[in-house]
Order: structure tokens, then C-alpha cells, then sequence
């Protein structure tokens, strides 16, 4: 129970409305003293990665959005949709009109390589394909899917998904909401051959069982895997005994020995274990790239690729994709760590004098890992961090949201409310039973804001 000497009517801003965001916001929205949680997106739609980073085949993972959207519709939330805070506001500015700020906006910025050949055309973060193939306003148009085969750089689930997504029958994408464009470009690849290079071993794939199963289960698909990059040294046999990576080694070892199949096969799929890409190579457009073997040093959990000095191995390609993560966008005047900020149980550690009140949760906390159930968890314990702060500190008079709402009036911003996102949903899923689909996406956020305008 509240006691009656406890300051009240606490205002907050979360910054972002992803799963980190709105896990955040239904937390704070939990404790009777939020008299508002202000959540500000820079899309026009909802729910980030759940809309954008899913693979349209993963609806039960993207029904998270259901649960998101209660959070959005409380009446004592706000959304403010279309609005980037780090462009049109800044935390100074926010921190006058709420009494702390969450920054929950992730992280999408690609970690590059830095290695020769890495600006040649067909070359591309694994995230911009993800973007293309989801329906990001940001994405790239179009695509080049007319070579024989792509290279994916990384071994985690961000790899694994870009890499079903080009070996599947496009015919599966049918029903989803897959933008029609996207699934026209895959309907005419010519993709037959994907590889999946990662510079540590098997024990260190960052894939889980369960996603590998389904990607082994495609069908007329041959998996290839060498049975000698499965021989574990003794940190990496350390490291296998966790039950998740002994049932992800398990599923590699079924393919590995599994006797060869000599029937026809329509795509193929080849893992590549401990080698480092050294250079993309080709005359303006990528046709190869050069892989430099490793051997494993260190101890479990700390395993570290060291470059062997042998021979060079090249893989033609017509495309190569780098899932070699993701980091977030510094904030100015936030202490940053290597992609993410620094801070203690979600609490931004001092950002300069006089900014205290700032929060962070998700990817932006933590760096660009874990999925949607890691991230309830720490968007949970940012928000009991904050609520615990705030009851201990005098109540200052702010405006909320009505003093957000007149710096974006005054700034010339068209921001789309919650009830106005519902009638953007509504229609989307309208149109999407019409053409047979889950849903159909407006094909631009200028799109979105004709319709609003009473347009199509």
C-alpha cells in the first residue's frame, strides 16, 4: 500500500515503443502512483521488431503484439507515433516535462567488419535484408536475387533467418504479410545455395535448436555439415554441456552423420565452422569471398577465434550478408559502453551534471542480444529501479504529455495518436483478408498519413 507522505502523479517517458518499451511502460502503468507514461516512437507504427525484425513466417512470435498493444491503450498511456526524440527532442528537454526518461529505442545500427571489399555492391547487413523482406519504411528497393548463391556472415538467429527466408518456397510466404513486391523478388530468385560462415565453432553458434530443426525441416533441402567442424575442443566441450547448446549440437550431429542422400535436392545449405572472412572480392560487384581458417583459444565462455596461417579458402557468391550484430545509437551527453549505455540495474549511470532520471531498457541497456522474454525481464527490473528512485525523491510540478504535445505543435510535427494507429491497423488487416493475407501493409508512411487525411 501506498503510504500518504509518498510524492504522486509521477509522469514518464519511454522512448520507444518495441517489446523493451512497452514491457516497461506495462510495468510502470502497474504501480498506482504513474499518473502517465508517455511513449514516443519514431515509426509511425508500434511494436519495432515485432513488426520489423520477425520473419513473416514467425506469427506466433509476432502475436506478441497483442499483448504490447493493451499496454498502448491504457488510458493513462500516450503514444506519440512518427516522432524522433533524438532529433526533434532531447533528453534535457524531456526531462523538464517528465519526471524520468526511459530510452528503450534498441539497437539498429550494423557492426561492420572492416575488412577489404566490404563497400562492393552485394555486399549488405543481414538487418537491411531483414528491413526488405519485413516492410521497413527505411528499407533498400530492390533486392538482387538473380545469382546462384549467397554468403551469410554470423551464426546466430538473425543468420539463420535471412538464410530460410532464401531457401524456402516463396509459395509459404503466400499467406502472410510479406509485402507482395518482396514476395515477387523471391519468387524469381535464382538463389540455390546459401552458406553460413561463423568464426567460432559449433559450441559457440548462437542459434537455438528449436529455429535450427525448422530450417533443417525445408523441404528438398540438403544440409551440409563436416563431421570433423563438430570435434569440440575441451573448453568448447565445457561450454556444450548447457542444455541449450547440447540440443543445438545435437541437431547438428543428426544432419553431420546422417547417411548421404543421394535424391534430388532443389536448394542447399552449407555450414561453415572457425573461419574469418578476410575479403570480399570482385570488380564492382562481389563474387567471392576469401575465408581465413581459425583454431580456438580460451577458456569456456571466453573461446576466441585465432587465424591460423594456412591457405586461403573462396567461396563464390552473389551476395553476402554480414549478421554480425547490431549496436545502438550513442546518445549525446549518455556514458556509453560498446553499443549500449552504461548503467546500473537500468538506472543511466550520471549522464552530465544535472541529468539525473534517465533509464534505459532493452538492447540499448544490454547490447543487441537476447530475445523477447530477456527483455521483459530487464524491462522489469528498469522499471522497478525507477519507481524505487522516484518514491524516494520530491515530486516536481511537470506537464507531461500536454507539454510534449506543445513542443510538437510548435516544432511542426504530425505525430499519429494510438486511436489513429487502430484505424491504420484496421485497414491493414482489411486489406489484407481481401488479397488473402494476414495483413497488407501500407506501402509507405506518407501512405499511412493519406489515409488518416481522410485520402487512400
Amino acid at each position: 500500500m501506498t503510504e500518504s507522505n509518498e510524492p504522486t502523479g509521477w509522469r514518464v517517458a519511454v522512448i520507444g515503443a518495441g517489446p523493451a518499451g512497452c514491457f516497461t511502460a506495462g510495468q510502470l502503468l502497474r504501480d498506482p502512483r504513474v499518473a502517465e507514461v508517455a511513449v514516443i516512437e519514431r515509426r509511425l507504427a508500434p511494436f519495432g521488431l515485432i513488426r520489423y525484425g520477425v520473419a513473416p513466417d514467425h506469427e506466433p512470435i509476432r502475436r506478441v503484439a497483442t499483448v504490447l498493444a493493451r499496454t498502448l491503450a491504457d488510458p493513462r498511456c500516450r503514444y506519440f507515433g512518427g516522432v524522433d526524440a533524438g532529433t526533434v527532442l532531447d533528453l534535457g528537454v524531456l526531462r523538464r516535462h517528465f519526471h524520468a526518461v526511459v530510452l528503450a529505442a534498441g539497437a539498429s545500427r550494423h557492426h561492420p567488419l572492416g575488412i577489404p571489399g566490404e563497400d562492393l555492391d552485394g555486399v549488405m547487413p543481414a538487418g537491411s535484408f531483414v528491413n526488405w523482406y519485413n516492410g521497413h519504411p527505411e528499407a533498400a528497393h530492390p533486392v538482387d536475387l538473380s545469382g546462384p548463391s549467397v554468403v551469410i556472415v554470423g551464426h546466430g538467429n538473425v543468420a539463420l533467418d535471412t538464410a530460410r527466408m532464401l531457401l524456402r518456397d516463396p509459395g509459404e510466404f503466400a499467406a502472410t504479410d510479406m509485402p507482395p513486391e518482396v514476395a515477387e523478388a523471391l519468387a524469381r530468385s535464382t538463389v540455390r545455395e546459401v552458406h553460413l560462415v561463423g568464426r567460432r565453432g559449433p559450441a559457440q553458434a548462437a542459434f537455438g535448436a528449436t529455429e535450427l530443426r525448422e530450417v533443417f525441416g525445408i523441404p528438398d533441402l540438403l544440409v551440409e555439415i563436416d563431421p570433423a567442424d563438430l570435434l569440440l575442443d575441451p573448453a568448447s566441450a565445457e561450454e556444450a554441456e548447457s542444455p541449450a547448446t547440447a540440443r543445438m549440437l545435437e541437431a547438428f550431429r543428426a544432419v553431420a552423420h546422417a547417411p548421404a542422400r543421394h535424391t534430388p535436392h532443389r536448394v542447399r545449405l552449407r555450414f561453415h565452422f572457425r573461419r574469418s572472412p578476410s575479403a570480399f572480392r570482385g570488380e564492382g560487384h562481389v563474387r567471392e569471398v576469401v575465408l581465413t581458417p581459425n583454431r580456438l583459444e580460451g577458456p569456456a565462455g571466453q573461446v576466441r577465434p585465432v587465424p591460423l596461417e594456412r591457405a586461403e579458402e573462396r567461396l563464390p557468391c552473389s551476395m553476402a550478408l554480414l549478421a554480425t550484430g547490431f549496436v545502438a545509437s550513442a546518445w549525446a551527453s549518455l556514458p556509453w559502453d560498446t553499443g549500449h549505455a552504461r548503467h546500473e540495474r537500468g538506472r543511466v549511470l550520471e549522464p552530465e551534471a544535472g541529468l539525473g532520471g534517465v533509464y534505459a531498457a532493452g538492447w540499448i541497456k544490454r547490447g543487441a542480444r537476447g530475445l523477447v522474454g530477456q527483455t521483459k525481464a530487464d524491462s522489469t527490473e528498469t522499471a522497478a529501479t525507477l519507481l524505487d528512485d522516484l518514491a524516494g525523491a520530491e515530486a516536481a510540478d511537470v506537464s507531461g504529455s500536454s507539454g510534449l504535445e506543445g513542443l510538437l505543435k510548435e516544432a511542426g510535427v504530425r505525430w499519429v495518436s494510438w486511436p489513429e494507429w487502430q484505424r491504420l491497423d484496421a485497414e491493414e488487416i482489411r486489406r489484407g483478408a481481401e488479397a488473402g493475407k494476414s495483413r497488407l501493409r501500407f506501402e509507405s508512411e506518407e501512405a499511412m498519413f493519406r489515409f488518416l487525411d481522410g485520402g487512400k
